[in-house]
């Protein structure tokens, strides 16, 4: 129960493809582009008009009635067949797409737009009420919700969405067996810290800490380190930050920097976190690579956000913030390095394509303050844009998850794209907390 999305439904969707457990076929790298297909393609000068063309399509989309504002989505059923309908969530469906129309109405401010977004809460609102059977994962569930809810709080202070953030934060269901970024408790972790960031309610910091601990209790010793499974009871152990031990090592620093010195056992978690995956690290031709999957997948690498280098090279920064280690934030640049090396990707999503790598790459520009790596963004960015297609006047994207559809989905469609050009429009201080679509 706990990976089903929070949906209105005409026809049933499936979990989510890409980088979740029940994907589409493995959509890795090596089945798409090369560099040089792309390397011709200058990006656009002005970022914050690429993402005003995402917005304005994202915007003409949207569906409106008494019932709020929705966006129809496309998503495979069972692995093959694509089906329709109106997800909540913040990884395919609404509470993502009203996330980068908030970011954007922070920058170009408009009574319409104001009015569509408030439109959309109240659609992902009603999907909230009932938390009985309700997951409460960050990218496919409750959690997602509240993320959304806090960027319409900055969008519109004083409006009551953070409250309704705290309203969502205190129903969040304990005990779920999920443990990962995407649909568990380290998900859930690191909404409750944003939420408790801007809310200074110690009540907030107190949830994360018990997810932290809960997940503490699961941790596999293996050689120095330590990994963690998708879930309670299962076989799988995915390096990456979606689904594996960069996302949990990622939320326990970030846990671990809230709470100063006492943080110090969830600042050991992470460590530890890190020491594994500097393990089981490899070089091919020469490149920092892991593989996606124990025990099944260890012959497969991928280099994106949801799985391998692009996910884990923001958990080695984040982890170079809390620590002061060198050594971290050089494990980091190798990952950036493997980027660069392998190109363009065949998708210009956020979660495994140029658009999630581009992020990578201004993480890398922050933490290093080097101009290569600005520069690096712009071309994967470059290669998102120019990834678009003219459709009736309005600017899109082919979907990441292989559906053939032109989703304006976060992690898969085009609001993420949107949301990476408007970071790439201010690269050296969008969002100090969050945008790295953790």
């Amino acid at each position: 129960m706990s990976r089903l999305r929070l949906l209105v439904i005409l026809v049933p969707l499936c979990t989510a493809v890409g980088c979740a457990d029940t994907a589409a076929p493995d959509r890795s790298f090596a089945g798409g582009p090369d560099a040089t297909a792309t390397a011709a393609v200058a990006p656009p000068v002005d970022w914050g008009a690429a993402a005003s063309e995402v917005m304005r399509d994202v915007a003409h989309r949207a569906e409106r009635s008494g019932a709020g504002a929705r966006w129809l989505i496309a998503e495979y059923l069972d692995g093959v067949n694509v089906s329709y309908g109106y997800s909540s969530d913040f990884y395919t469906g609404a509470a993502g797409i009203l996330f980068f129309l908030a970011k954007y109405y922070l920058e170009h401010p408009s009574e319409e737009l104001a009015a569509l977004i408030r439109e959309g809460a109240q659609f992902v609102a009603a999907a909230a009420v009932d938390t009985s059977a309700a997951p409460a994962g960050l990218h496919v569930g409750l959690a997602g919700h509240g993320r959304m809810f806090l960027a319409l709080d900055e969008a519109f202070p004083g409006e009551g969405w953070r409250d309704q953030a705290r309203a969502i934060a205190a129903r969040l269901p304990e005990g779920s067996t999920d443990l990962d970024v995407i649909s568990g408790a380290a998900g859930e972790g690191l909404f409750l810290l944003e939420l408790h960031a801007v809310d200074g309610d110690e009540r907030w910091l107190r949830s994360a800490v018990a997810r932290a601990d809960r997940l503490l209790a699961a941790a596999v010793a293996e050689g120095a380190g330590a990994k963690w499974p998708l879930a309670i009871g299962s076989e799988y152990y995915y390096p990456g930050i979606s689904h594996g031990t960069a996302g949990i090592g990622y939320f326990l620093a970030r846990l671990a920097g809230a709470l100063g010195d006492r943080g110090l056992a969830y600042r050991k978690g992470a460590v530890q976190a890190a020491t594994w995956l500097a393990e089981i690290a490899v070089r091919r031709d020469g490149n920092l690579s892991w593989y996606r999957r124990q025990p099944d997948q260890t012959a497969e690498f991928q280099d994106q956000w949801c799985h391998g280098t692009g996910g884990i090279a923001l958990f080695f920064v984040e982890l170079w913030r809390l620590t002061g280690e060198a050594r971290y934030l050089e494990t980091a640049i190798s990952a950036g390095e493997t980027i660069m090396a392998l190109g363009s990707h065949w998708s210009p999503c956020v979660c495994h394509g140029n658009a999630g790598n581009a992020g990578v790459m201004l993480a890398l520009y922050r933490a290093t303050g080097d101009e290569v790596w600005r520069e690096r963004a712009e071309q994967l960015a470059g290669y998102a844009w120019a990834a678009r297609q003219e459709v009736d006047g309005f600017l899109r994207w082919e979907s990441g998850d292989a559906t053939g559809a032109m989703n304006p989905s976060f992690m898969v469609g085009a609001a993420g794209i949107g949301y990476v050009f408007l970071l790439m429009a201010a690269p050296a201080t969008r969002d100090a907390a969050g945008w790295e679509f953790v």
